[in-house]
């Protein structure tokens, strides 16, 4: 009893985390600007570009060290992680399309609102942290000697800790303003 208990609370952590990651991701990339039920208001914010040079704007950036070359690849990890333990076969090129659709729909919506720079680095970067996203997930395996319970498990306590910490601060972030 006690242990169908605790999977479902770790089941439970695990989704929730996944949820608040997405709204996260939502806001960091779509709704960085405008929120969505000003999409279709007059005189909203309206912002436009197009980079499909790839490494363009990454090359044209202050240097390696750039937060928004480390923000993408960072913001895409957990989708890579996440991914694989939802896919039915977990294969790490199904994590991996579904991570480059949905960077691309990303993308593609920010261009066609309005609401932000649509560049092909990005996509890049994104699939990149997806990719990352699935080595850990491997690596995680792995040390769990292949079960993917305890490796959930493992994922929903970190995933647990780091999403508090960043509710804390985006609460102070959003207090302070």
């Amino acid at each position: 009893m006690g242990n169908h208990r605790n999977r479902k609370l770790r089941d439970g952590i695990f989704n929730g985390v996944f949820i608040f990651y997405l709204a996260f991701l939502l806001e960091n990339i779509l709704f960085k600007y405008v929120q969505p039920w000003q999409l279709f208001q007059h005189g909203r914010y309206f912002s436009r570009s197009l980079n499909l040079v790839p490494f363009r704007q990454i090359m044209s950036s202050s240097g390696i060290d750039d937060l928004n070359i480390y923000g993408n690849i960072i913001l895409f990890l957990p989708l890579g992680i996440y991914l694989m333990f939802f896919m039915k076969r977990r294969k790490a090129v199904k994590s991996l399309l579904a991570v480059f659709g949905i960077s691309l729909f990303f993308e593609a919506f920010q261009y066609a609102a309005a609401i932000g720079a649509t560049d092909i680095d990005d996509i890049i970067l994104n699939c990149a942290g997806g990719l990352f996203g699935v080595m850990c997930y491997k690596v995680l395996l792995f040390v769990c000697m292949g079960k993917e319970e305890k490796a959930k498990t493992a994922v929903a306590g970190t995933a647990a800790v780091v999403g508090m910490i960043t509710a804390v601060l985006i609460g102070l972030l959003i207090a302070f303003n």
